[in-house]
């Protein structure tokens, strides 16, 4: 959604505050998964994990990930998790980031 109206004004208030207050984005876009869905999301993570062997990438290639996430727009600072799968990214053994089964899920890191 590029606007949350149907104006093509530029000093539309509305349209400001969907690409500038995280907030308000949220109310329009909706784009933030459920407690639900979070925890569905991580269990089929977690079983991926362990059917892998509980295998997790090199610090090398988990320091790129962070690095990936932390530029992109659905990831969510003040609690380090993506809110488009709801998962947690940094940490130490939660970390979807870590895990070798694991990819982003809207492809800006790849499955290694």
């Amino acid at each position: 959604m590029d606007r949350p109206c149907t104006c093509d004004r530029d000093d539309c208030r509305p349209c400001w505050l969907y690409h500038n207050d995280l907030r308000y984005h949220r109310l329009w876009g909706g784009t933030e998964p459920t407690l639900l869905q979070k925890a569905g999301t991580f269990f089929k993570a977690a079983v991926r994990h362990v059917a892998d062997g509980l295998k997790n990438v090199s610090e090398e290639q988990y320091q790129q990930r962070l690095a990936i996430c932390t530029d992109c727009p659905e990831y969510e600072p003040s609690n380090t998790h993506c809110r488009k799968c709801g998962c947690v990214i940094a940490g130490n053994v939660l970390a979807k980031a870590r895990w070798k089964s694991e990819d982003c899920p809207i492809g800006r890191w790849p499955n290694v």
